[in-house]
């Protein structure tokens, strides 16, 4: 369990790249020696999949994934964090059933239905989020926990001022909250607002939030300077890239020839 809060503290805090490897080192060691003394216990290979998530390393993650599964078997825990990784693989089907089983064994933990809102955004199906959302607030509002999904996908549909109010329900200092937050105004034609949202952001993440710096640049329409911040988030391993194949926020630079160098590099499976 270490290892995992040692990585969310790592991914969400830190604002160099010697502070994000120093933290993932740490996380990784406490993983392995977790694995090392209790090798048939799920957590400990689940602890050593985020990390290899969060380093971009694709295959290995994929593999420790694949190992708490076979461990774990219908844990509710494991089939979130395994479905919203298939999804950032583009295998929205698979995906999409290990979320519904999430639910069915875990119906009154939000973070089911936030994750299976999570697989419907990468998906592309943004009205069945907006409806998942509908419902859940009006049947069981304490089920409805996904503010900033709901909150992209009302952007996508273009309904700026509900998009406005659903991210407004999230922490002010997240980074996905903010980086959100700056695409809508960007995308609404604020670019002042936009770039003071960014500007935010580099105060409080600095490079850590190179992925965040390129969708707000992306939908800025600064291709240079989006296709840059991604370059750099790749040297630091941003953890943000793991997105970057189903991110409706990069379109406007995906057909950019240094967008696809950049997708060959990360290696995603076929």
């Amino acid at each position: 369990m270490k290892a995992i809060v040692v990585l969310i503290y790592t991914n969400r805090l830190s604002r160099s790249a010697d502070e994000l490897a120093r933290g993932r080192a740490e996380a990784l060691r406490n993983a392995r020696k977790a694995v090392e003394l209790a090798p048939d216990l799920p957590i400990g290979h689940g602890a050593l999949a985020e990390i290899y998530r969060s380093e971009l390393k694709i295959e290995a993650a994929a593999e420790q994934y694949r190992r708490v599964n076979q461990l774990a078997g219908g844990d509710p825990d494991e089939l979130r964090s395994y479905a919203a990784f298939q999804a950032a693989m583009g295998r929205t089907d698979e995906a999409l059933r290990l979320a519904d089983r999430a639910i069915s064994l875990d119906p009154l933990d939000p973070w089911s239905y936030g994750t299976r809102a999570l697989v419907l955004l990468a998906d592309r199906r943004y009205a069945e989020v907006v409806r998942s959302a509908e419902v859940l607030k009006r049947q069981s509002s304490n089920l409805y926990d996904f503010p900033v999904v709901l909150g992209d996908s009302l952007i996508m549909l273009g309904r700026f001022d509900e998009a406005r109010r659903a991210l407004a329900e999230e922490n002010p200092d997240d980074p996905i909250r903010l980086a959100s937050e700056a695409v809508l105004a960007a995308r609404a034609g604020d670019r002042a607002t936009a770039v003071a949202i960014k500007t935010k952001l580099e105060q409080l993440y600095g490079e850590a939030a190179s992925y965040q710096y390129a969708l707000i640049l992306a939908s800025l329409g600064e291709t240079d300077q989006a296709i840059a911040a991604l370059e750099r988030a790749w040297q630091i391993k941003d953890p943000g890239l793991l997105g970057m194949k189903i991110d409706s926020f990069l379109d406007p630079v995906r057909t950019d020839p240094r967008f696809a160098a950049l997708l060959d590099k990360m290696d995603f499976p076929t």
